[in-house]
């Protein structure tokens, strides 16, 4: 789910309190964005391992020999 894009002219940040520097408005919008592309990298991962929990559930063990790697990427 993401959240909804702002509306042309209205700022996608705003600071209620103080009077931030640029160097600090920059600060806070890298950790906000470096936060969301983790999350987004969390959810692309997440399915991986319950792929491989699956797996184990079922009793499935990974086969060694060639190719071996092919079957351990997480299904699509």
């Amino acid at each position: 789910m993401s959240a909804p894009e702002p509306a042309e002219g209205v700022p996608a940040l705003r600071f209620v309190a103080g009077s931030p520097t640029p160097e600090e408005i920059a600060a806070v919008t890298a950790v906000l964005l470096a936060r969301h592309g983790q999350d987004e990298e969390g959810a692309r991962g997440g399915e991986g391992r319950r792929s491989q929990f699956r797996r184990m559930r079922l009793g499935l063990r990974l086969r060694p020999g060639g190719g071996a790697w092919r079957r351990t990427r997480p299904e699509d």
